[in-house]
């Protein structure tokens, strides 16, 4: 996953970075992030759940809680983007 830096300017609509939000991007890394949330008790079966019986991508769903922690979300044509580019549903 590129770094703060680089999402903001290889994707410019699809975020709103002021500096105390790229900041607490900076701060909190996403894979820090990730693990701690899914460590929470009930969070791992959760996702597991959502992903067997939804389909939904867990490691974009952290990323979204992930942002969404740092006051962010993404836009929906930055996402589809992301996804062409990058490692959402390319899971091994």
């Amino acid at each position: 996953m590129p770094s703060p830096e680089k999402v903001g300017r290889t994707m410019p609509d699809s975020m709103t970075l002021d500096s105390t939000r790229l900041q607490r991007l900076q701060q909190v890394p996403l894979w820090d992030f990730a693990l701690t949330l899914y460590a929470k008790p009930g969070v791992e079966a959760a996702c597991l759940t959502l992903q067997e019986e939804a389909g939904l991508d867990v490691c974009e769903l952290l990323f979204h809680c992930w942002l969404y922690s740092c006051g962010l979300e993404a836009k929906p044509a930055a996402l589809a983007h992301q996804r062409e580019q990058c490692c959402f549903g390319n899971a091994m």
